[in-house]
């Protein structure tokens, strides 16, 4: 078995002991069947499963058409109404008989966190109906100031999204649909998984299936990017794009870093911003027209070049990275909201959030044809013009001369979230909230049990007392969420005190400078590693 090292702290730490890694132990895995949030989306899965039995015709063939577009919303809210007896016979036989009072399966006061004003798949129909009406009216706009060339793109928009009969644009999957919005469970859906796929012109017969959570995918099958497999080095070439009557094409959307070198925070948006720009969500500021660029989400994977070459002594040529931040999504459930104090007077703020949104980005850009989704890296030229006329060959081995256009690769996805904000001058060093952001999900690993890997975090600027401050996110990995950050955050502040003892002691604990692999440092944060410092001073929590 061979394998690459690079001269990285992560790399040091475990090759100077390599049978640590060869001999370590596997933790026994564990599952609790009690999970309300899991079994909840199963509920869910139940019911749709009822509802699309009987009304085949919504189903439709997993095309969401008649759903979203049509009636089909209205009569799945209606039949849930009606409190069907078969259903909630059939709720029983599915679900643990010690969770059927707590979900209110008998009673049927689950259909409200589904279908109520405030249900997540209320939410979900809402926004894309409300993204309908928006590109609609903008076309009757401006049709009617004779702006007939932006007209028509803005038609072209409407339905790309809607999709709807007589679009010719494909179909929005059904099934797709309701796992994005964390109405189904994921969990037997690989929806945020892509492959890269090898190109049709490979000269070999084995099938290899190069695949990866998109999160990782963003950067590691990007355009550019090389991948060993098989003995051989695949260099990525294509964002997979089907063709467009099976409406499996890739999504776009708007995205932006603020301006403010202070906030550098990124926005998002599925509609183009109008000419006058928008506002950043964490300081405000204006962000102009032109700073908003086109990102692609790519779904549906990465096509490799048709030759791959043999592997070569050295690293691959591209890396990129990618980096987690957090929207503010404006569509989240707000569960809880708590203030506590340190004994010395410190204020902090606690806030959980379900079907909360975060955003992985790549950190370059890439020039994509959006024919065939042939790309390469903006950063491997300074000749902007020759990438546009650049003639080009499809993954089926065609010529092809549709103009390159720039774009980045984003993902969106959405968790469980808790958002802390800390009102102490120490909030507006990025080294310092860093280091108590990792301090926190080590411990909170250990105290609340919880597989390490299954919980992340990340910082976002936000403005506290007209300060533009650095507070925490800490979130579920797992997709859709699973309530693991959630745990923390009780009425009293127990478990978080716990939590927070625990930090203290990781840190105080450890006699590292600045850092180590005791304490804050992992694979994941490699390349903050000399950003993160031992935090030995943390206050003892109260309820305030």
């Amino acid at each position: 078995a061979l394998t690459y090292s690079k001269l990285s702290s992560h790399d040091f730490t475990y090759y100077k002991n390599p049978e640590n890694m060869i001999a370590g132990k596997i933790g026994v895995p564990l599952f609790t069947v009690s999970n309300e949030k899991v079994i909840l989306r199963h509920i869910f899965a139940v019911a749709l499963s009822s509802f699309f039995a009987i009304h085949p015709d919504v189903y439709n063939s997993n095309n969401a058409d008649i759903l979203l577009n049509e009636d089909g919303w209205e009569c799945l809210c209606t039949y849930l109404e009606t409190k069907p007896k078969e259903l909630r016979q059939l709720l029983k036989e599915s679900i643990p008989s010690p969770m059927h009072e707590v979900m209110g399966i008998n009673d049927f006061s689950w259909v409200a966190k589904l279908t109520g004003s405030d249900g997540i798949m209320t939410i979900a129909v809402d926004e894309f109906r409300e993204t309908v009406s928006f590109y609609k009216e903008e076309v009757a706009r401006l049709q009617k100031e004779s702006h007939l060339q932006e007209a028509a793109a803005a038609e072209k928009k409407l339905f790309a999204y809607r999709k709807g009969k007589g679009d010719n644009r494909g179909r929005n999957e059904l099934i797709e649909f309701l796992v994005r919005n964390n109405i189904l469970p994921k969990y037997g859906f690989p929806v945020d998984t892509v492959e890269l796929y090898q190109n049709f012109n490979t000269p070999t017969d084995r099938k290899l299936q190069m695949i990866r959570d998109l999160q990782l995918a963003i950067s590691e099958y990007a355009p550019d990017a090389q991948v060993v497999a098989d003995g051989k080095l695949y260099t990525s070439r294509y964002i997979r794009k089907l063709p467009q009557t099976s409406g499996q094409s890739w999504e776009t959307a708007y995205i932006a870093k603020c301006p403010n070198e202070n906030c550098l925070t990124w926005n998002y948006r599925k509609i183009e911003p109008d000419s006058s720009g928008c506002e950043c969500i964490s300081c405000h500021e204006l962000i102009k027209r032109d700073e908003w660029k086109t990102a692609i989400e790519p779904r549906r994977g990465f096509v490799a070049e048709s030759n791959p070459r043999d592997v070569p002594m050295r690293n691959p040529d591209k890396i990129y990275r990618s980096e987690d931040f957090y929207l503010g999504d404006t569509q989240r459930q707000l569960i809880q909201h708590y203030a506590f104090a340190t004994n010395e007077g410190q204020k902090l703020r606690l806030e959980t959030s379900i079907n909360d949104s975060l955003m992985v980005v790549c950190n370059d850009s890439f020039y994509v044809c959006s024919l065939c989704g042939y790309a390469e890296s903006a950063s491997s030229t300074n000749s902007y013009q020759r990438f546009l006329e650049k003639k080009h060959m499809t993954p089926w081995g065609k010529k092809c001369e549709e103009k390159l256009s720039r774009n980045m690769l984003c993902h969106v996805f959405k968790t469980d979230v808790v958002h802390l904000i800390f009102d102490t001058w120490h909030a507006g060093s990025q080294t310092v909230m860093l280091s108590v952001l990792y301090a926190l999900l080590e411990a909170l690993s250990a105290v609340m049990d919880i597989e390490r890997n299954d919980i992340r975090g990340c910082l976002h600027k936000t403005i506290h007392d007209g300060k533009l401050i650095y507070s925490i996110i800490l979130y579920d990995a797992v997709a859709g969420g699973a309530g693991h950050v959630r745990r923390m955050v009780t009425e009293n502040g127990d478990k978080f005190r716990n939590i927070v003892t625990k930090a203290i002691e990781i840190t105080k604990g450890c006699t590292c400078d600045p850092s180590c692999y005791s304490c804050l440092r992992n694979y994941y944060n490699q390349n903050i590693h000399d950003l993160l410092k031992l935090c030995r001073r943390i206050g003892t929590y109260r309820r305030w």
